[in-house]
């Protein structure tokens, strides 16, 4: 912009005449200072600055907030380890595997194989008999149980950008089942996908688990799509371990406390 000489309007840096006045303008008269932006134009680029540094900053504080949500682990995570023998010696009871008892021994006339009287073995074989089993089980058991049995302790599951390492159980007051899956995206960001599970078992082995708040790290997921990756996440894991669903079929209760578990197992 240039400004008249007359009466000080404003003016393109092509323009002939004054839009205001009409006189006419002579850019060899005109002094360096005269040719540039007029103050107004000053005021508003720096005006338009500001608020460009204001909006930059607005958005680097979204994009931190974001990616700390995302690779700050949620709290209650729990690294997976080799479960305890006492660990493991409860949850294969949980498969509630049938156990024989002693054969019967042959009537008093039969002869070891057996008689008429007898078994041709030499007695009858009693039904299996598998007894209902209470079971309790920690956080920190549970955890290193999933991880041993999904084949997590020392290894990955999945392909491509996103790849499983570890599974933490949390057993939480509200009698809801607290998942952490912590996976790694492209190689190298942590990424844990959290998931509240609520248990209602309406008949042996009949349990289901319904999704309560799934996150991404500290951020809530309130996109169905997004829950539902999460869900598909851990059906794939699970779906990877048939010891678990053995324990799963036998179910016969399920209470969830804080800190731990206790279910009854049975045929």
């Amino acid at each position: 912009m240039i400004n008249c000489p007359k009466c000080g309007a404003d003016n393109l840096l092509n323009a002939i005449f004054c839009r205001t006045c009409g006189e006419k303008l002579n850019l060899d008269e005109l002094k360096p200072t005269e040719v540039g932006p007029s103050e107004e134009d000053k005021k508003r680029l720096a005006q338009q600055r500001l608020m460009n540094q204001i909006g930059g900053g607005i958005i680097a504080v979204i994009l931190a907030v974001v990616l700390g949500g995302i690779l700050i682990p949620p709290g209650g995570k729990l690294k997976g380890a080799e479960p305890s023998a006492d660990a493991m010696a409860k949850f294969e009871a949980g498969k509630c595997k049938p156990k024989a008892e002693p054969a019967e021994e042959g009537g008093k006339k039969g002869d070891k194989k057996g008689d008429k009287k007898g078994d041709k073995k030499g007695g009858k074989k009693k039904k299996e008999v598998i007894p209902d089993v209470d079971l309790t089980f920690t956080n920190e058991e549970a955890t290193n149980i999933a991880n041993k049995t999904m084949g997590l302790l020392g290894g990955t599951i999945g392909e491509g950008n996103m790849v499983a390492n570890n599974v933490s159980v949390n057993f939480l007051a509200s009698g809801n089942v607290k998942i952490i899956l912590s996976c790694t995206a492209y190689k190298f960001a942590p990424v844990n996908y959290v998931v509240e599970w609520k248990p209602n078992l309406t008949g042996r082995g009949a349990l289901t688990l319904e999704d309560v708040n799934p996150k991404m790290g500290l951020l809530p997921m309130p996109v169905k799509q997004a829950a539902d990756f999460v869900k598909q996440q851990f059906s794939a894991l699970s779906g990877k371990c048939g010891e678990m669903g053995e324990v799963r079929k036998n179910l016969k209760s399920v209470k969830v406390e804080e800190g731990r578990l206790s279910i009854t197992c049975g045929k």
